[in-house]
């Protein structure tokens, strides 16, 4: 009986496979990650399928039910994976790239993939666009995308990018910088700056990130929350091209840093479900969003990839039916997608001519803003976009460091003072005794409690220091370690006494007479 069954299952491999690639006329490969995929032809539309998918069983299951009558044996599923999956036999040595509904070709042309049931997709190239269905990229698709609405080429103007504005609630010293980040969201392999929106209850935070999601990447998933297990929210930067991440209210170290990868493309080891020992690379360079009442980035490498903006209250006589809104906003999307898709075609055709002397640390973004910014120049703007971008970026990074309790206390301290040499114990004790005198709680979690917290915090800021005239070098005399920081602007050093945590002097004596007090 055993060999019967056995004979059974290879014959019912055989006869999938056959049939897979002559009537559905697979094709399978591998991604970059070593990850198999099949390509299949139903109804002459193309499906592609990552062969473990629950998508792959079932297509597989069907169309054999509908050949031969039957289902598959569930083992036959586990055996065709493992057939498929050996190279040689399928001669898949060569990796193809897979996008996730932005992708690029070997001719630098880019695409935007509908996702959509004619497998129409975007290719935007120098000085053109066009809607297509055969190019030479292919697309993954997960179950929670939607269909994007088709861009109308006969709407194809430049300032019909601005209509978006009719919908959303940037102020308009905001939109040339917003504009930008929006279009640049279609350009792939590059590293793209996160938007944050800030602003109190009532600014329309949430909204703005559920028309950019429709617009960008439509999903099931109009917005989404930050998974507190990593290997969660590296899943959803695999999965979604904008990841709006709504409703923030704090972002710790492992998530910082998390975001920064996200950003940038580096890759995150993981290991696979339900394995002792094998792993999973997740690799992407991805879109984010982050709202939130208060200002949740305090890294700072995240300021430095993103772009804050602040949102101000909507006056109730300017509110409107988010129902009406979003019927309307959903019929404009085909008119703002061409003025998007026109823009980037049209940057894309100077790109190549364009010069810039210094960059903030998102350089390739900073070049493509600059060029997306002349294609727009007496349209919406004035071609004023690296300053502007480099003033918001040196404003994001002042404002970081004015609202660290270690950065205040350090500037307060040199405060008419040249320079400061000695050891980081000495350092932390006369920082402390600072703190006291201008009223920051040196027993909270901010203030640091050992010296070689203080160091790494120092070393946190040191970069943002240095723009406000402020060296530090680290040594080592014998068996101590020294710290000298110069303070080339000790005669002109202001420091903002903001969004601290402060102890007043009645709430001081209060507590420290009070025996209950922890």
């Amino acid at each position: 009986m055993m060999k019967d069954k056995n004979k059974i299952i290879k014959t019912q491999c055989e006869k999938a496979i056959e049939m897979l690639e002559e009537d559905y006329g697979a094709e399978f490969f591998k991604d970059e990650k070593n990850n198999v995929y099949v390509k299949v032809y139903l109804n002459e539309h193309m499906n592609l399928l990552s062969v473990n998918s629950d998508s792959f069983k079932t297509f597989l299951n069907g169309v054999f039910f509908m050949k031969y009558n039957r289902g598959l044996n569930r083992d036959v599923f586990n055996q065709i994976i493992d057939i498929v999956s050996f190279s040689p036999l399928f001669e898949m040595s060569k990796s193809d790239k897979l996008f996730n509904r932005i992708g690029y070709d070997e001719e630098d042309s880019f695409y935007y993939d509908l996702s959509n049931w004619n497998g129409e997709v975007v290719k935007i190239a120098n000085g053109y666009w066009e809607v297509g269905s055969y190019y030479p990229v292919n697309f993954k698709r997960f179950n929670h995308q939607l269909p994007q609405l088709i861009p109308e080429e006969n709407n194809a103007n430049i300032k019909n990018c601005a209509k978006i504005f009719d919908y959303l609630n940037i102020s308009k010293s905001d939109r040339q910088l917003f504009l930008v980040w929006l279009i640049s969201c279609f350009i792939p392999n590059i590293p793209h700056p996160i938007l944050i929106l800030n602003g109190e209850m009532g600014t329309a935070k949430t909204t703005t990130f559920t028309f950019l999601k429709k617009l960008i990447d439509p999903s099931v998933a109009e917005t989404l929350a930050i998974e507190k297990d990593m290997r969660d929210l590296s899943v959803i930067f695999e999965n979604h091209w904008f990841v709006p991440l709504d409703n923030i209210s704090s972002i710790n170290t492992e998530t910082s840093d998390c975001l920064c990868r996200a950003v940038t493309g580096a890759a995150t080891q993981k290991r696979k479900l339900h394995t002792n020992g094998e792993d999973y690379i997740f690799k992407y360079q991805k879109c984010i969003g982050i709202n939130g009442i208060s200002q949740v980035a305090n890294k700072p490498d995240l300021i430095d990839r993103s772009i804050i903006i602040e949102m101000e209250p909507i006056k109730p006589e300017e509110r409107k039916e988010l129902t009406q809104l979003t019927k309307e906003f959903e019929s404009d999307i085909p008119i703002i997608l061409a003025g998007v898709f026109e823009t980037l075609s049209k940057a894309k055709e100077i790109f190549n001519t364009v010069e810039i002397k210094s960059f903030e640390r998102m350089a390739d973004f900073e070049k493509w803003g600059y060029t997306i910014s002349r294609v727009l120049d007496g349209v919406e703007f004035t071609d004023n976009f690296i300053r502007e971008y480099h003033q918001r970026i040196k404003k994001q990074k002042r404002d970081l460091l004015f609202n660290d309790v270690v950065a205040l206390t350090l500037l307060s301290y040199l405060k008419n003072k040249a320079e400061f040499h000695g050891t980081m114990t000495l350092l932390l004790a006369n920082l402390k005794e600072e703190a006291e005198a201008i009223g920051i709680d040196t027993r909270g979690n901010q203030f640091p409690k050992y010296p070689n917290k203080l160091s790494m915090r120092i070393n946190e800021i040191q970069r943002n220091l240095v723009e406000e005239g402020i060296s530090i070098d680290k040594s080592r005399n014998g068996e101590k370690r020294e710290i000298h920081i110069i303070n080339q602007n000790f005669k002109t050093i202001s420091v903002p006494m903001v969004n601290i945590p402060m102890i007043r002097k009645e709430e001081k004596n209060e507590t420290d007479n009070n025996p209950n007090f922890i």
